[in-house]
């Protein structure tokens, strides 16, 4: 009501009505109250009160506009009325009438009397309260003014916020880059101490702080993974703001323990807000204070507005997230396997494996065991982080009967199930009674067989999830075939260090004959064993100058050319009297860019040529045994990589494995024909004879040989005879010896020029002559061609491939027979090989 406009009834409009109260008067002074007001045109509903008690219990419970004190009373009656007035209505006016000459008056107007009227004195009364009233109604207009104005201005703060959050969230696709940003507008209209933003997984009942600031709490920090039943249940947090004041976190400080830690830390109100998006619960933002009662109904709105205004930006952000975190688990995958197959020893695989899967979960201790078939045992191959005493690198721990479960299951163990994992851990415990509460193990397969496995530990409760598991086994898959590879690579390896050892002179020289290395047994050989190191020798030094002259001018540019350079030569050992004739290879030594920078050298000495024969063919053989087996599994391997059998290959991968096939198979037909040569040199094989006609025989070798004739563009004539060429042989290895030969021919002859393969039959012997146009052989070289292991200029300067084996092999098959063979050439024009059996006569 506007008291400033106020009109009486002569207006003609309607009285504005005043409840009116008036305590301790008698009825007299009501009544001339009541008139003087009424005349003045206010519409008056008057009321007494008897007592201080009716008095109180009316003005907190009712609204009046005006209230009288009969101020004659004792001054404390009067102070406690005011009292109660300024207690329950402090915008209600108060008017006091007072005797004349009152003397404390001064004081009833300290106590907020608005007037004082004597009772002859009311007639002034109505202008009093008309001014009254209307100062009321001003200062009720101001402090309505100025809420709306402080209304608006939280209005327009939170609409600022809400935009500057909204432009926050689309900045990045992933929210995590601005959470900082996003909890600083939040403080600008929630309280705030310390806050957190939380990822929540409904399914699995668990939170992650994912971000927190401020002040440090117990048990929120930042990657804290929590059950989120400790603090509400799941369809309390997806359906409303949870606010907990002071009494509430009591209540809960027996029941959820880290409640208490929040309280002790000087927590007094906190507050969780679900994140909710398309019905789904994605985090929750909480906040605390350290104020009694901190969050009110404002505060919970403010929230939910936040909560709308994040929800989606988080879900968008977890989905990034688990995209990027795919695609980076990928990427490490890829990486183990790029360093699994550049990897030249398995130490080197198991430092790169470890690393890279510290980079998918924590990893404290990682191992790698392998079984040993011959002790039923399995041998920790590799170690990676904490040391274990009974657990060291090389420790075997004994298998048994339920070796079959430990090696066929991945498993995972944590604090919850290590009794379960007793009957099936190898380790007997060790692991659990160390501190390393997590444990995941898997094996490691080949196709046909289990080599071993791999585990990780952590010390961290519940560490490993089974998508965890799953990665271990895909990491087990990539580097299984590898390590057998690789153990097999070392076998293979020590072999060499065998050939090493019967060689008599290995050393590494520059090109002017100054060594960086001598073995043991070249310093020997020199008579230099008092030069331990093989550093700074000049192999010039224990040559003859006119052969030294030689080397420089002739070997080391053939070795160039070629790849390698052989003759015989002699050489004096140092404070000696006599020469030594030795067998010198040299094999160049290049650069990135194919120069060649240094040379092998290789020396052997053949004062007892036949002796070296004898343990050549002996390590032939040996060489050809032991190299089946690893090149048997390789080739397996290979295959199964072509096949797809280890996931799916890019067009780069299919290529190198196709290379990797092709080796394989040169090397298998390699290590057949050691084992052929051995064979032969040593007498130990056995002929299948039988009556058959060399013309059929020559066809079958033809279509054997003829993709190697049509890549080249090479015509194949046969010439035969009108006769039969019945002979009795071996059928097969003389189609070994025929097949060698075409092969041959297909290799050296010029492209798209014409090979003959004649046959002719005499009164004693069936004759077979391969001819090509190719570039020939020197005469000098006609009969070595037969040796072992050589190969003649032609074939090097042309750098076709080959072992030096199969006319070696092609000998000693004929001649095993009864038959000759031998080399006919004219350099420039081509080359004749020609071999004879006895005709079966009729």
């Amino acid at each position: 009501m506007s008291s400033t406009q106020l009109e009486n009834g002569q207006t003609g409009k309607k009285a504005p009505r005043i409840e009116l109260r008036m305590l301790s008067f008698d009825l007299d002074d009501r009544t001339n109250i009541a008139r003087f007001l009424t005349d003045a045109g206010f519409s008056i509903r008057n009321e007494s009160a008897a007592n201080l008690e009716r008095f109180e219990s009316r003005v907190a419970d009712d609204e009046w506009d005006l209230i009288f004190v009969d101020a004659r009373s004792p001054l404390e009656i009067v102070s406690e009325v005011i009292s109660l007035v300024h207690q329950y209505a402090p915008r209600v006016p108060v008017f006091g009438v007072i005797e004349a000459n009152q003397e404390n008056q001064t004081h009833l107007m300290e106590l907020g009397i608005v007037d004082l009227f004597e009772s002859d004195d009311l007639i002034r009364m109505p202008n009093s309260v008309t001014r009254e009233l209307g100062a009321k109604a001003d200062r009720e207009l101001a402090q309505e003014a100025q809420r709306l104005r402080s209304e608006i201005k939280i209005v327009g703060d939170e609409r600022a916020v809400l935009a500057e959050l909204g432009r926050l969230v689309s900045s990045s696709l992933d929210i995590g880059l601005v959470y900082e940003q996003v909890i600083a507008q939040v403080k600008k209209l929630i309280p705030a101490e310390s806050a957190a933003i939380a990822i929540a997984d409904v399914e699995s009942d668990s939170v992650t702080f994912e971000h927190v600031t401020g002040k440090i709490l117990p048990g929120f920090e930042q990657g804290t993974v929590i059950p989120m039943s400790s603090f509400t249940d799941a369809d309390q947090l997806a359906r409303f703001v949870l606010v907990l004041d002071t009494d509430l976190l009591n209540e809960m400080r027996s029941e959820f323990p880290g409640i208490g830690d929040l309280i002790d830390a000087g927590v007094r109100s906190a507050m969780s807000t679900p994140l909710i998006h398309r019905d789904e619960v994605v985090g929750l933002l909480a906040v605390t204070s350290s104020e009694e009662n901190a969050y009110g109904p404002e505060h919970v709105e403010a929230a939910e507005r936040i909560s709308a205004q994040i929800s989606g930006a988080l879900a968008n952000s977890r989905l990034h997230s688990r995209i990027t975190r795919i695609a980076h688990i990928r990427e490490i995958l890829v990486q183990i396997g790029r360093d699994a197959s550049s990897a030249r020893d398995t130490k080197a695989l198991y430092a790169s494996v470890f690393k890279h899967l510290r980079e998918l979960f924590p990893v404290d201790r990682g191992v790698v065991a392998l079984i040993n078939e011959s002790s039923n045992a399995l041998k920790i191959d590799h170690l990676d982080g904490v040391s274990i005493d009974g657990l060291e690198e090389g420790t075997s721990l004994q298998l048994d009967d339920l070796s079959d479960v430990i090696l066929s299951q991945s498993e995972s163990h944590n604090i919850d199930n290590f009794a379960d994992q007793k009957p099936t851990d190898p380790t007997g415990g060790i692991l659990a009674a160390a501190g390393l509460r997590s444990n995941l193990r898997t094996p490691l397969r080949t196709r046909d067989s289990v080599i071993g496995l791999i585990s990780v530990s952590s010390s961290d409760d519940h560490a490993y999830t089974a998508g965890n598991l799953g990665l271990l086994e895909r990491v087990a898959d990539q580097i299984s075939p590898v390590i057998e590879s690789l153990n097999l690579l070392e076998r293979v390896q020590s072999l060499a260090a065998t050939v090493e050892r019967t060689l008599d002179l290995v050393a590494i020289s520059d090109l002017e004959g100054i060594t960086s290395y001598i073995n043991p047994a070249g310093l020997q050989l020199l008579n230099i064993e008092d030069n331990s190191s093989g550093v700074n020798v000049d192999l010039t030094d224990f040559i003859s100058p006119e052969v030294a002259e030689v080397i420089r001018t002739s070997g080391l540019g053939q070795a160039e050319i070629l790849g390698g350079w052989q003759t015989e030569i002699s050489i004096t050992p140092k404070d000696v009297d006599y020469s030594i004739p030795v067998e010198i290879q040299l094999v160049p030594v290049r650069s990135v860019d194919n120069q060649m920078i240094a040379v092998n050298v290789f020396m052997r000495d053949i004062r007892d040529r036949e002796a070296v024969q004898v343990e050549r063919r002996e390590f032939v053989s040996t060489v050809s045994h032991e190299l089946r087996t690893p090149l048997t599994s390789m080739k397996m391997y290979t295959d199964m990589l072509g096949e797809g059998d280890a996931g799916e290959l890019s067009d780069q991968q299919q290529r190198l494995v196709n290379n990797m096939k092709s080796t394989v198979d040169r090397l298998s037909r390699m290590v057949d024909d050691l084992n052929v040569v051995s064979m032969l040199e040593a007498g130990r094989f056995s002929l299948q004879s039988e009556a058959f006609d060399m013309d059929d025989l020559i066809v079958s070798a033809i279509e054997i040989a003829e993709p190697n004739f049509a890549e080249r563009g090479i015509t194949v004539r046969i010439e035969q005879p009108s006769t039969p060429a019945i002979v009795d042989a071996d059928k097969e290895r003389i189609l070994q010896v025929l097949v060698n030969l075409l092969i041959n021919a297909a290799k050296y002859a010029d492209a798209d020029s014409v090979a003959v393969v004649s046959l002719s039959v005499d009164e004693q012997e069936v004759r077979v002559e391969v001819a090509d146009q190719g570039p020939g052989i020197e005469a000098n070289e006609l009969s070595a061609v037969f040796e072992s292991f050589y190969r003649s200029k032609s074939a090097r300067i042309s750098r076709v491939s080959g072992s030096g084996l199969g006319l070696s092999i092609a000998r000693g098959f004929i001649e095993a027979q009864g038959g000759r063979i031998w080399a006919e050439s004219t350099v420039g024009e081509g080359s004749k090989f020609i071999f004879t059996l006895p005709l079966v006569l009729s």
